[in-house]
């Protein structure tokens, strides 16, 4: 998961993501392995890029219902659906 603290660090994390995707896509047709793990890194910290919850979420969250939704946000692959009935 990515962490901003500040601004700054926010803009020069995502320039540093863009500038990979950037590098990625002028190759996008290579076939080695390499590059195939450099892609699926990217993918993956791009899941995680607008995860916005704040970094003491789990600790401050006191209802259970509430910290097994955010658990289910942040699992890998992001269900998206929270049940029957809101």
């Amino acid at each position: 998961m990515h962490s901003c603290r500040g601004s700054q660090h926010c803009i020069s994390k995502l320039e540093k993501m863009f500038n990979e995707w950037k590098v990625l896509k002028k190759h996008k047709n290579r076939e080695t392995s390499l590059h195939r793990q450099q892609e699926a890194e990217f993918l993956e910290n791009l899941e995680s890029l607008f995860d916005i919850g704040h970094a003491d979420a789990l600790s401050t969250i006191k209802i259970p219902e509430d910290r097994a939704f955010l658990l289910a946000q942040r699992e890998k692959g992001q269900r998206r659906v929270m049940g029957l009935v809101d």
